[in-house]
């Protein structure tokens, strides 16, 4: 069983400003930056956990709403 479920990106009409529970505080996710669902975190008022590799050696978690996201296909 994979950590990381489904890889998502944000929609284009999405904010770009998400709540980061690794640093907690909210900071921006760059358009088009691949994000992981954590399956096993499982959701909260809506909301997923979503792993993102974020800037070079420092990944976040952010909680995400479901409705924000948009499934990418793998090649």
């Amino acid at each position: 069983q994979h950590k990381y479920t489904d890889k998502v990106m944000l929609k284009p009409d999405a904010p770009r400003f998400h709540y980061s529970i690794s640093s907690k505080t909210f900071k921006e996710i760059k358009t088009g930056a691949e994000l992981f669902i954590l399956k096993e975190k499982g959701e909260k008022e809506g909301k997923v956990y979503v792993y993102s590799p974020w800037k070079w050696g420092s990944g976040q978690i952010f909680l995400i709403l479901k409705e924000y996201l948009v499934k990418l296909e793998d090649n």
